[in-house]
């Protein structure tokens, strides 16, 4: 699915938001953000037909350990089993239970 441009506003203010909080290690285990991501996985099977072509939507929810906004342009979820580095490209939602993106952040880096 292509994001629309509010959309794709509103995933790009939410990854801002999760950049400030968890811009380094000590801050993302201080402020604990627990998030839900929905994103896209390709067929990885060379033997069907979708292979390369189609995938589904598969959702993670866990704690926001790293916002990579420049190199990588990801970002890593931990669960209780798996660390998980999602591509931003590939990501169609984030949500929380908490209000992390209802309050009015000041979008600056510390």
């Amino acid at each position: 699915m292509e994001l629309d441009a509010d959309a794709e506003a509103d995933l790009s203010r939410k990854l801002e938001i999760l950049h400030n909080l968890t811009w380094n290690g000590r801050m993302a285990k201080a402020n604990h953000v627990m998030v839900s991501v929905k994103y896209f996985v390709p067929c990885q099977d060379e033997n069907n037909f979708a292979f390369g072509n189609a995938g589904q939507y598969e959702t993670v929810t866990g704690m926001v350990l790293k916002v990579d906004t420049e190199v990588w342009k990801e970002v890593t979820i931990q669960t209780d089993t798996l660390k998980k580095a999602i591509s931003f490209d590939d990501i169609l939602e984030i949500t929380s239970k908490s209000n992390v993106f209802e309050t009015d952040w000041e979008l600056e880096a510390p």
